[in-house]
């Protein structure tokens, strides 16, 4: 009797697990980027969704972390992108000591999820995106970042009441790549 039941047990929740892997609507893009992100090289996978919006799925301090772009955010972050390419050949990135460097290009508007695994994005909030640069070990790179925030979503959880702060760092080619496909 018990074995019936534990096998009834494991067929709904196999079940029901390929049925949500089936419903969740980013599809995955098979780009993957090798960001800087705390002084590490991290994978960011670059995702689909179903709204049009862009995102990149990677894991840094200590959880997994969804960034989602609209089209009018990913508008900005072609701009931004162009800025620095422009300043970058013409030797114009100044090395201050300052944050000015890092919202150099502006800000826009984000959307991050956040959780303990890739399946387990359970947080999430609207984020304030800043777009500049940061020079690590003399050389310069594209930096998207944005502030802590607060979970809006209905599920709590202590551990995850709020989100990592992002910073990611791009070099000019993995932005190019990014952007390319963001398209």
């Amino acid at each position: 009797m018990k074995r019936a039941k534990l096998a009834a047990f494991l067929a709904a929740f196999l079940f029901l697990n390929a049925l949500s892997a089936q419903s969740q609507e980013p599809e995955a893009e098979a780009k993957i980027l090798h960001l800087q992100t705390e002084g590490k090289t991290r994978e960011a996978q670059v995702l689909r969704g179903g709204d049009g919006k862009t995102g990149l799925l990677y894991y840094g301090m200590g959880e997994y972390q969804a960034l989602w772009l609209s089209s009018g955010a990913l508008a900005a972050l072609q701009k931004a992108a162009q800025k620095h390419s422009e300043r970058f050949e013409s030797r114009r990135l100044a090395r201050g000591k300052d944050n000015s460097t890092r919202r150099a290009y502006g800000k826009t508007q984000a959307f991050l999820e956040w959780g303990p695994s890739r399946q387990g994005l359970s947080h999430s909030a609207a984020a304030p995106l800043f777009m500049g640069y940061v020079f690590v070990k003399n050389s310069p790179y594209f930096l998207l970042s944005a502030p802590s925030v607060q979970n809006e979503a209905g599920q709590e959880s202590p551990a995850f009441k709020n989100s990592a702060p992002v910073s990611l760092l791009f070099t000019r080619a993995q932005l190019q790549a990014f952007l390319r496909a963001a398209e």
